[in-house]
């Protein structure tokens, strides 16, 4: 178990603390593409079961003004018809466009995000195009597991290339993170 006090979870099967910070809330929901969840499913799949999920297509995503109204209409639908309990934590599966979009929503219902961030997109920094900033929250919670980031035969050089820019990705300042991931046996 790789758990750091301040919420930057960083190595192998991390994802499965998620678990611990998901039954201190009534109505979660995770917020994904096909393609990141598809990535993450094999080590969420019992959170993913038990949670709302809004899946976007990654054909057209991008942090312009119809994703985030998409992401905010089905927030939305999920805070009043699918349980008597509002939305009270996002959680954000997949890179920077993602992150983005999680933000739009926990600062219109004022609650906390995670993130389990997946392979950044090289495409993610000309997908933001919205009218409104990008909101400046950072995840409460950081799951950045090697299983779901790295392949199975990539070196420690490149996991951490891969760490690096995924949690950067998610809003994380590398003096946050860095340390740890130079400390990691991984």
């Amino acid at each position: 178990m790789d758990v750091d006090g301040d919420g930057i979870h960083i190595g192998f099967g991390v994802s499965e603390e998620l678990d611990d910070v998901l039954r201190t809330y009534q109505n979660p929901v995770f917020i994904c593409d096909s393609t990141t969840r598809a990535v993450a499913e094999p080590f969420l799949e019992e959170e993913l079961k038990d949670c709302l999920v809004i899946e976007l297509s990654p054909e057209d995503l991008a942090v312009n003004d119809a994703c985030v109204e998409r992401v905010l209409s089905q927030l939305e639908v999920c805070d009043l018809g699918q349980s008597s309990v509002p939305v009270d934590l996002l959680i954000a599966i997949g890179s920077g466009v993602i992150h983005d979009l999680t933000r739009f929503g926990a600062k219109e219902y004022g609650i906390p995000f995670a993130s389990v961030p997946t392979k950044p997109d090289a495409e993610d920094a000309r997908k933001r195009l919205t009218s409104d900033p990008v909101p400046e929250i950072i995840p409460r919670w950081v799951f950045a597991d090697a299983q779901i980031l790295c392949t199975e035969d990539a070196n420690r050089s490149e996991r951490l290339e891969m760490f690096t820019h995924a949690l950067e990705a998610c809003g994380i300042a590398k003096e946050f993170f860095h340390e740890k991931l130079e400390e990691r046996d991984f």
